[in-house]
């Protein structure tokens, strides 16, 4: 059984049917409901009756989550392609959810595991210039993003340790997390490896100021076309944040168990990138990586073992830290 961090919502297909049939004016009898696989927090639903073809989606977090989807939603949707949001039921059956449109498309990482060079490059000259467009949004500081007064987004700070004056902020994040959790599952030699290249690949990292993060940018979040011409959406804005550009970069790009992005996509991705005005310096992949360590150790800090088994984390990181090495001098 796949692993969550939240239990499946168990809702009434008929009292979800009623509800269909108020919000879109298809006769409830004629509503086909199918759970959608993937995530591991929110739970999605498949309905269609006729021409109508929705995802409901509840939030794990309850209603207040829901708000501060509607938010982001809003937000991110004037710079890159989100579903639209039709409608949100705060209390249907103890549940907080929203009625989305279906997206048709294909798994980015869908497209990579077909090994074809065309479709690849086109999804990164597509995805490019939309990322460029979502991280020129800036904000006064790191942090996560809440609602504030009157519903709009405000930033607040992280929680966690910034460390000493002048201290990588980065670095005593990881450091912390290295110390308890995530540096048990990893053990000793890695830990004093992961730290290592942190330090050695100070220098490659400016974070600059902090712009819109879409927060979990892996292949399975971004449609596309079947040919990769086109961005149909970015999904699961939950983790959105106030942050680093690379974080986002660093995921998308990462090295996973099933293997990482093309040549060819990454290539394409950071060309167009740049062309739309995104910022990347000459070795932004060693930056992204080393970005990207702090949401591989946050994974491997959390309580649910077998969820952090399941993605793999630790074999992740292991293999973030080997690219690193293997990486020229600097």
């Amino acid at each position: 059984m796949s692993a969550r961090r939240h239990p499946l919502a168990q809702l009434d297909p008929a009292l979800l049917a009623e509800l269909l049939e108020r919000r879109c004016g298809r006769p409830a009898a004629e509503w086909r409901v199918t759970p959608l696989e993937g995530g591991k927090a929110n739970t999605a639903l498949r309905v269609r009756a006729d021409q109508r073809d929705l995802v409901v989606r509840v939030a794990a977090g309850g209603a207040a989550a829901l708000r501060r989807e509607a938010a982001l939603l809003a937000e991110a949707g004037a710079r890159v392609p989100v579903p639209e949001l039709l409608a949100c039921e705060p209390a249907h059956q103890g549940c907080a959810l929203s009625i989305q449109p279906f997206v048709a498309g294909l798994q980015l990482g869908e497209l990579w595991r077909r090994a074809d060079e065309a479709a690849c490059r086109a999804a990164g000259e597509a995805l490019g210039p939309a990322l460029a467009r979502l991280h020129a949004r800036a904000w006064p500081s790191p942090g996560w993003l809440a609602l504030g007064e009157g519903g709009a987004l405000r930033v607040e700070p992280w929680g966690h340790e910034q460390g000493t004056p002048g201290e990588d902020p980065l670095l005593a994040y990881v450091s912390q997390a290295l110390r308890g959790r995530a540096g048990e599952r990893l053990g000793a030699e890695w830990r004093a490896r992961c730290l290592a290249q942190l330090e050695r690949r100070a220098s490659t990292l400016d974070p600059g100021p902090a712009r819109l993060v879409h927060g979990d940018l892996n292949p399975t979040n971004v449609l596309v076309s079947p040919d990769g011409r086109e961005l149909r959406a970015l999904l699961d804005w939950e983790w959105a944040h106030a942050g680093s550009p690379l974080s986002d970069l660093g995921n998308l790009c990462r090295r996973r168990p099933g293997g990482g992005p093309p040549p060819a996509f990454v290539e394409a991705l950071a060309g167009a990138y740049r062309a739309a005005g995104g910022e990347l310096g000459e070795r932004w992949r060693l930056a992204a990586r080393r970005v990207d360590l702090s949401s591989q150790v946050e994974f491997l800090s959390r309580e649910d073992d077998a969820l952090a088994r399941e993605l793999g984390a630790a074999e992740i990181l292991r293999a973030t830290v080997i690219a690193l090495e293997e990486a020229a001098p600097l």
